[in-house]
């Protein structure tokens, strides 16, 4: 964190901000420059409440002024856990040819839920309408009694998963395209699916044999609950550090998603997906 004399900054500029897909900002021109916002950091336990005066995800920076402070502090993405603006924005529904042709097989995007859980343990939820995921973090735009938003900034790395809109599997089952049983069936088929793609790459870089494969995956299927790595180490097939290196392996590649598994399955087709993925999606 580095402190700078505001005398020796240039004039302050307007904060760029992602829009959510088909909505514009409404232009306000009593909106104060520059804007209010609520800092958190890992480094804090008390939110920190200031004056946003710049944003710079190219740099994986930002700008920050305490409220009655005369320096400005420079602060790094990896020192924030979330960024919220205070001023109320009102969004203009777009439109476009595109967007009016997809209203016709599609109904109009709702708010959507959203949780984030961050790495230190601690979660945030609401409301937002559409969001802007990108390589700085992601966007939420939180939903307010009035119908008006608040922008919110996660950095990638503050988050440890998140959640927005229903997950795919309760939107296919509310849109009476497939049951429960279907998706626990489609749900157990990319679990196998991710055990052997661990398995297999361990085999195909003879790190064991293709009996020693299906030794632990039969001690696998004996306890659910136990991962194909772990059995594999319980055997004594494996070491830590090959188990590691399988383990970087397959996040290069994350593998087929559970979409991708119904449709192989013949659970779904693929229209029917793309149109609740869509759906899921704010489209």
């Amino acid at each position: 964190m580095e402190n700078v004399d505001l005398t020796q900054v240039e004039e302050i500029s307007t904060v760029e901000w992602p829009k959510p897909s088909y909505y514009n900002f409404t232009p306000d021109i009593n909106k104060p420059l520059p804007e209010e916002c609520i800092l958190e950091l890992f480094s804090s336990a008390t939110p920190l409440v200031g004056l946003l005066i710049r944003f710079s995800p190219e740099q994986s920076k930002i700008s920050f002024q305490h409220l009655g402070g005369d320096t400005q502090q420079v602060i790094e993405f990896s020192e924030i856990k979330s960024l919220q603006l205070l001023w109320k924005t009102a969004l203009i529904r777009t439109a476009n040819v595109l967007e009016s042709r997809a209203e016709e097989v599609l109904p109009e995007p709702e708010k959507q839920t959203y949780q984030v859980d961050f790495i230190d343990g601690s979660s945030a939820s609401g409301e937002t309408i559409s969001y802007v995921n990108d390589d700085a973090g992601l966007y939420l735009f939180h939903v307010l009694k009035d119908d008006k938003v608040e922008k919110h900034f996660i950095p990638h790395h503050a988050i440890k998963q998140q959640q927005i809109g229903m997950p795919i599997g309760a939107l296919l089952i509310e849109d009476n395209h497939v049951s429960v049983d279907d998706i626990d069936t489609a749900v157990a088929h990319q679990k196998v699916l991710k055990a052997q793609r661990i398995g297999d790459y361990l085999n195909e870089n003879q790190v064991i044999s293709t009996e020693q494969l299906h030794q632990a995956i039969t001690l696998q299927k004996n306890r659910p609950v136990l991962k194909l790595g772990d059995a594999l180490k319980q055997l004594d097939l494996i070491t830590d550090d090959q188990l590691a290196a399988a383990l970087n392996k397959q996040k290069e590649n994350r593998g087929v998603r559970l979409g991708q598994i119904m449709i192989d399955m013949g659970i779904v087709d693929e229209r029917t997906l793309k149109g609740t993925l869509a759906n899921k999606l704010g489209f």
